[in-house]
């Protein structure tokens, strides 16, 4: 006896009412975020007519938002810097609009509050005892630096919640010569203390797409800057305590251990790593760059040696009829068959669908069934179980919503029970049901990859915004890959490496904690794109109780 239908909410639209556009909006998750109170911020500038050009990005979201009060503005114009326009590699940068992220510009909006003069001491390298009381009198809860070069001294007591400051590239990098080249992260720093000193509020690694001009991966960073000191304002906002009276490390931080991903801060180190796999990976794809690409689905009789690393020896990949192209495989059980969803692209088609196959032996199908077909691209079928009723929460991004489907007659007949979201394009959307809660891992495209996590006392809903978010920001992990699995007693999220190009290799991440309030996790291994022959991406795992499934792209032999 199927289960009596379950109690629809409706869904979280996008754009709410907000000063944002609707990519930003999407990471920000404004929706579930009201804004309750003011936080008091000042900005410390050297001119007040003109910034570095991600710093007027910053400062447009910064008046714009309702849970921000700008308070005043701090003229230190007398800060002994030099200038990034007296470097001469940015100087030769500038003219193939390479450097623009960090050229002056005017600003398009002046904040409506007042600008107070204050005087750097350039003989203690610190700000002068009457430009410290003229701060504080403000009685801010945040202090910004909006410029590209560090400050030196003191800076105990000037506001509640500390000094913040963006930084671009690595952070022990003198910021008289910005890294105007390859630059593939940024960083929210706090300091309490000495400006020499700081911790790290929140960071982001971005992709470094061989295809891409570096001029639009700036672009990005800029914005992704604006969109993470907003997201941690809203933090400070909604949990003082947890930014208050916290030391600060020393020249290298850490993450907040409630945000934090990984045993060591190798997200400060991807942006190297992404930069050196580029270089390497470049001259590669330049040389099969007229070669066919093609995506493909293998699998295998499930390794049941699981006291052992992950290998890929035994996929056998799939024969695709018709000239149809199969991706994102799921496997799952049911009443003793064997069953796997994948996404298809008819031969011709430019959308995908779901269709599925019963699995009779490693490498033999039976006949193809469409699961699910709309007039957009679905793709990702997450098929799963829950009290006896099978449900499929596929990717409908190009339709720029998270919808529930429940089968109404198993595998191909299935009917539309909740939209979760609806504005922002979202991918990989993954349930998982623990200790009698349901989360939901999910993962932005534009303007940057994030991975977001929900949680639901209910499987239909509503979402609740989970503190610990953004639970990754790291495009070499961003991604999901697959619903998450159990391997030798530990939870495992299979994630994509994005930091190249989407799905370049697949990474394992033990989830050491989730509940609620807390989430961490940490990479055990990573499944390179060298597996298979002339292989050029590895996208999604998943298995059941008896096979394996993996896909990818090759290269046409």
């Amino acid at each position: 006896m199927r289960s009596a239908p379950p109690v629809v909410h409706p869904p979280m639209t996008f754009p709410l009412p907000s000063p944002y556009p609707p990519a930003v909006d999407a990471h920000i998750w404004r929706g579930y975020r009201p804004v309750r109170g003011q936080l008091s911020v000042g900005l410390l500038m050297q001119r007040a007519d003109e910034a570095e050009q991600w710093a007027t990005s910053v400062l447009n979201l910064l008046i714009a938002d309702p849970a921000v009060k700008l308070d005043a503005v701090f003229r230190a114009a007398d800060v002994p810097v030099r200038t990034a326009r007296d470097n001469s590699l940015f100087r030769s940068l500038r003219s193939r609009r390479r450097a623009a992220l960090f050229q002056a510009v005017r600003l398009r909006v002046r904040p409506a509050c007042c600008f107070v003069d204050v005087e750097y001491d350039t003989e203690r390298r610190a700000f002068a005892e009457e430009a410290r009381e003229a701060i504080r009198k403000r009685d801010l809860d945040v202090l910004l630096w909006l410029d590209s070069h560090p400050l030196r001294g003191d800076c105990s007591g000037l506001a509640r919640l500390g000094v913040w400051s963006l930084y671009f590239g690595d952070r022990e990098k003198p910021r008289a010569q910005p890294p105007c080249k390859d630059i593939r992260l940024v960083s929210l720093q706090r300091h309490i203390e000495r400006f020499e000193k700081s911790e790290l509020l929140a960071s982001y690694t971005d992709a470094a797409k061989t295809s891409e001009a570096f001029s639009k991966t700036a672009d990005r960073l800029a914005e992704r800057a604006a969109v993470m000191l907003i997201r941690s304002l809203l933090n400070a906002l909604e949990c003082p305590d947890r930014f208050r009276d916290k030391a600060c490390s020393t020249q290298a931080p850490s993450n907040l251990e409630i945000s934090e991903s990984l045993e060591t801060p190798a997200v400060l180190k991807t942006s190297a790593s992404s930069q050196s796999r580029f270089g390497a990976g470049a001259r590669a794809l330049l040389s099969r760059s007229r070669r066919h690409k093609r995506s493909f689905v293998a699998l295998r009789r499930k390794d049941q040696l699981t006291n052992r690393p992950f290998h890929t020896d035994g996929f056998i990949e799939l024969k695709e009829p018709n000239g149809n192209v199969y991706a994102d495989p799921f496997l799952i059980e049911h009443e003793g068959k064997h069953w796997l969803f994948v996404e298809e692209v008819p031969q011709g088609a430019s959308k995908g669908r779901i269709t599925c196959f019963e699995v009779l032996d490693n490498n033999v199908l039976g006949e193809p069934c469409v699961a699910l077909e709309k007039p957009y691209r679905l793709g990702y079928p997450c098929v799963f179980e829950h009290g006896g009723d099978w449900f499929l929460l596929p990717d409908s991004a190009a339709n720029r919503k998270v919808l529930l489907y429940r089968a109404i007659q198993f595998p191909h007949r299935w009917e539309l029970i909740t939209s979760f979201v609806e504005g922002p394009a979202v991918v990989g959307t993954t349930p998982l049901f623990l200790d009698g809660m349901w989360y939901f891992f999910t993962s932005t495209k534009e303007p940057g990859s994030e991975t977001f996590l929900f949680c639901s006392a209910k499987l239909e809903g509503p979402w609740h915004y989970h503190p610990a978010n953004p639970i990754c920001s790291d495009a070499s992990r961003a991604g999901s890959a697959g619903a998450l699995f159990y391997r030798d007693g530990k939870l495992i999220r299979p994630s994509r490496d994005c930091s190249l190009r989407c799905g370049r290799s697949i990474a394992f991440n033990e989830v050491t904690r989730l509940s609620p309030g807390e989430y961490a996790e940490r990479v055990v291994q990573n499944i390179s794109p060298d597996w298979h022959p002339n292989l050029f991406e590895t996208h999604t795992y998943n298995s059941d109780g008896m096979y394996e499934a993996i896909s990818g792209m090759r290269f046409e032999r």
